[in-house]
Parts: structure tokens; sequence; C-alpha cells
């Protein structure tokens, strides 16, 4: 975790480096993450180059390749659908609103996605290589290091420590997705599971952050609709978490 939080602060400062020069702000992003990644390898190559055989056999083959996608997709769709429910309860209860807005507005949305360079960028860095990295420091080296010590300490420290990672707004989502990919990954013994489900949620965050755009300030909060957001929400984290159970794609 440790070297995870050195690399962001040096993604940060490539970010902030690179904003004046490169003309897509998303483009610097995406590029001063792929450095943070560089610099996290560097920082774990010591750790990492003896245990390849351990790293290898995170990544069984599982029973049924379609099944395993299946849920995984699914579980990766719900969690984001989870995301957009909460952020209407939220914007609903009252609870979330742009302080300099003095006006209100009715929902309004638009698709809109940057120059495919920088989109293509995106999808490499959010639903590609962040999957990939984050999966295999809280599933594959914190989880399977604690789980012959303690299973639920295991499942809840990978979780907190993936958690953590995440903006304030995003923390409890985060949490819960940790709770769910470490039960794929202990139930399905394949981080096959939980990348897959991983990346399909990072790839709508993609679309979401590059090419949906969108505005909505009520007038007033509206609890009726704020109720329904969150019941959907439980009901998109309860169909996540029963998928997530679920053995026959799991590895043989």
């Amino acid at each position: 975790m440790l070297f995870q939080v050195s690399a962001l602060i040096i993604r940060e400062f490539a970010r902030l480096g690179m904003t004046g020069a490169v003309q897509e702000q998303a483009t610097a992003q995406h590029v001063s993450a792929v450095l943070g990644f560089v610099a996290l390898g560097i920082f774990m190559w010591p750790l990492m180059r003896g245990h390849w055989m351990n790293v290898r056999n995170l990544f069984h083959q599982p029973r049924s390749w379609p099944q395993l996608i299946m849920y995984s997709v699914a579980i990766g769709l719900l969690f984001r659908l989870a995301n957009w429910t909460k952020m209407i309860a939220s914007i609903a209860f009252g609870f979330q609103h742009q302080a300099d807005s003095i006006m209100a507005a009715e929902p309004m949305f638009w698709w809109a996605c940057p120059p495919a360079t920088s989109l293509v960028l995106g999808i490499f860095v959010m639903a590609g290589l962040t999957p990939l990295v984050e999966e295999l420091i809280h599933r594959g080296l914190i989880l399977c290091s604690l789980f012959t010590r303690h299973r639920v300490a295991a499942v809840l420290v990978s979780a907190i420590s993936f958690s953590v990672l995440h903006s304030f707004n995003d923390i409890l989502l985060a949490f819960a997705f940790g709770i769910v990919a470490a039960i794929q990954m202990i139930n399905y013994r394949t981080l096959w599971a939980s990348l897959f489900a991983h990346m399909t949620f990072n790839l709508m965050i993609t679309f979401d952050w590059d090419c949906l755009h969108g505005i909505w300030i009520p007038e007033s909060a509206s609890p009726t609709l704020g109720v329904i957001a969150a019941g959907l929400t439980i009901v998109f984290l309860a169909g996540a978490l029963a998928l997530a159970q679920k053995t026959n794609a799991g590895a043989p």
C-alpha cells in the first residue's frame, strides 16, 4: 500500500507538470497514470521478482470461461448502476450539489467523446492497467497473504486497503466492491473473476467521464426519489453479491 501511495504522489506531480503542456487535460491525466504505474512497478520489483510462480498461480483457468465472464461482467455493470443510483439519491436528498450554482436545472445529458487517441488511451489505462494492478495488489497480494491466517480479516483488510485509495465520495462503494471482489477470488479461486468485474466497471467509468456530460440541479430536495434510488442501490449491490457467490465457474 505504501508503494501505491508513493506511485500516486508521482502520478499527481506528473499530471500537474503536463497539464499546461498537453492540450487535452484527460490525456495528461492518463499519461501521468501510466508513469505512476511504471513507478509502482519499479518499487515492487524487488518484492515480486522472487514470486512470479505465486503470481502465475493466481490466474487459474476456470471451469467455464463463458460463465465466469458473464457473471463478472454482470457484477461490474451492477456496481456501475449502483454508482448512478447512489449519485441520484445523493442529489435527490440534497447532499450533493454545485456550490456555485444559483439556478435550478432540469436533468440534461449529452454524449460527446474526446479525440480517439485520448479515448483509447483512457480505456487502456482505466479498463486495462488500473484493474490489473489493483487486483494483483489487493486481491492477489493482500487477500491471499492473509487468508490462511484469518478469512474474515483478510477480506476486510483487502477491501479497506482498496477503498482508502479512492475519493471520499466513492469510498463506501469501493469498499463494497472490495468485499465482492474478495468473495469472487475466494469462491472462483482465480483472479480472472474479480479482474473482469473490475475491468467492466472501469470501462463504464471511462465512458462516463470522457463521453457522457450532464447537469442536474434540483430546485428542492425530493425524498421520494431519493428513497427509490437508495433502494435500487441496495438491490444492485445485493445482486452483485449474489453473483459473486456462484462457484460453478471456479477453477477445477
